[in-house]
């Protein structure tokens, strides 16, 4: 076993890796059990092992001269017309990382205006954080976000990277960092990101600890969109908390979503006498 941390590259030149460009990244985070190969078995399983928590594994395709990258996707995405273009091309043919208990596409997802609305906040090079798997994590992929989804399960993993594989759609910006998030999210670098999406574990308290560690390092002016707004574990309180505290603005409600706007920056940890406006 490796220690926690180190960097391993895999370079492996089996049929099924040969699929991704030379060059192509993935970085993954392993939190649970046995890391099992994102393209498929290879030669190279034997030597890769069990690793800890932690450990992250960088897979480099090595075969040369195969482009899977249809037209369509390599358009700049600094227009936001192309990036809103894209969420119904994915829309139709989403990653099914859920599986059967989503229905028939195979995976859970939220409505069309949310997609929307982080279109026109995500640009190319802006960082982003999700929990969950899924449209959103294939979509932020697209948008050339420098993007980190926290999922609890490999095999949601294996599925999203084996989707965009097939549908061509350039992965290496993405860092999966896997395992519950309670666990993940606070050991996890408290590097600045501009959007953080909550859309994992919808029992309480899950949705708002992933608020609270994840929108905590939203920097000044950041964007926080909450999922499944509609049940009361996920928010219970949130709302007038979000009422009464000047730090946060409500830009957008509906039925199933919201979308917040941070005025301040840093941690959210503080002592209850940091909060007059709850008196």
């Amino acid at each position: 076993m490796r220690p926690s941390g180190q960097l391993v590259d895999v370079e492996d030149s089996d049929e099924r890796a040969g699929q991704l460009e030379r060059g192509q990244l993935l970085r993954v985070r392993a939190g649970l059990g046995r890391f099992r190969s994102l393209i498929g078995r290879s030669s190279t399983s034997a030597r890769q092992g069990n690793r800890s928590c932690g450990d992250r594994l960088d897979l480099r395709a090595v075969r040369p001269g195969i482009n899977v990258r249809p037209p369509a996707i390599t358009a700049p995405m600094s227009d936001v017309s192309t990036r809103q273009a894209l969420i119904q091309r994915v829309v139709q043919n989403p990653p099914p990382v859920h599986g059967a208990a989503a229905g028939a596409t195979g995976v859970w997802s939220t409505a069309h205006d949310c997609y929307d609305f982080m279109a026109r906040h995500v640009e190319p090079g802006s960082r982003t954080l999700e929990t969950g798997c899924g449209i959103s994590t294939a979509l932020f992929a697209l948008w050339g976000a420098e993007h980190t989804c926290v999922v609890y399960d490999q095999g949601e993993v294996d599925i999203l990277v084996s989707w965009a594989v097939q549908q061509g759609v350039d992965i290496s910006r993405l860092t999966f960092e896997i395992g519950p998030s309670d666990d993940v999210l606070p050991r996890l670098e408290p590097t600045e990101l501009d959007l953080v999406f909550v859309d994992g574990s919808h029992a309480f308290p899950a949705a708002i600890m992933d608020w609270f560690y994840a929108a905590g390092r939203l920097r000044q002016g950041g964007v926080c969109v909450m999922d499944d707004v509609q049940l009361p574990m996920v928010t219970l309180g949130l709302f007038e908390f979000f009422a009464k505290d000047p730090r946060w603005e409500l830009i957008v409600r509906t039925d199933k979503w919201i979308g917040l706007v941070r005025h301040s920056s840093g941690p959210l940890r503080e002592e209850w006498t940091e909060q007059p406006f709850l008196s």
